[in-house]
């Protein structure tokens, strides 16, 4: 199944729920790495200068660090949003290289290249999106 049908399916089985409703916001965040932290400060200036009517989603998706980001989001109950767009914002604050990728030891980029999935080991990613996302 692709990331279409799967996001595809999600949306209507969430359909129901929100068919009493006359209104669903829903926010698709796009992947690319420190985008992340771009998207954050967007959201911010949603809650920040929109009436909650119009930036309180139902439906949250995303891929790559758009994932993450909608994970993040989903921590929160509607009607949470500035909670979750300020911890979120605090979170980009914070993060860095070293709490995202590390080189691959002892042979660095190169062994990266040629013995491993990826230019840099990500073990650090997974573990900061277990520690920060529940």
């Amino acid at each position: 199944m692709n990331k279409l049908q799967i996001l595809t399916v999600l949306l209507y089985l969430t359909s129901s729920a929100l068919a009493a409703q006359d209104r669903c916001n829903a926010i698709v965040l796009e992947g690319g790495g420190d985008l992340g932290a771009f998207e954050a400060g967007v959201l911010k200036g949603l809650t920040m200068y929109l009436p909650p009517e119009e930036y309180r989603w139902d439906v949250v998706a995303g891929v790559s660090v758009g994932a993450i980001t909608s994970a993040s989001l989903s921590q929160w109950a509607p009607g949470d949003e500035i909670a979750a767009v300020d911890w979120l914002v605090d979170f980009w604050h914070h993060v860095t290289k070293d709490d995202v990728y590390t080189n691959w030891v002892p042979g660095g980029i190169l062994e990266g290249l040629t013995d491993k999935p990826g230019l840099f080991n990500t073990d650090a990613l997974k573990k900061t999106i277990q520690e920060n996302i529940t």
